[in-house]
């Protein structure tokens, strides 16, 4: 959090780039001793799971029934408009 708002203010000039610089060697000496962050960043770098990717496409194949359900609907829906509301 710190890191992102440093980076805004020095990219603003509000901040020096001395802030930013400390900001980032935090944020590195925080990943490098948490052992919490770097199992969270070594999955991140394999990309989705199965689980995750078979969540995906059911998602998917959802909104493309409820898509087709919905473009249904709007072909069977009739417009009318009263009579005298037309214009010569």
């Amino acid at each position: 959090m710190q890191h992102t708002r440093a980076a805004c203010l020095t990219r603003s000039n509000i901040a020096s780039p001395l802030r930013l610089d400390q900001a980032v060697k935090d944020v590195a000496a925080a990943r490098a001793t948490s052992p919490r962050l770097r199992p969270t960043t070594s999955r991140r770098k394999g990309g989705p799971t199965a689980e995750q990717r078979a969540i995906a496409n059911a998602q998917v194949q959802a909104a493309a029934a409820t898509l087709a359900v919905l473009e249904r609907r709007l072909d069977q829906t009739m417009v009318r408009v009263p009579a005298d509301s037309l214009s010569p």
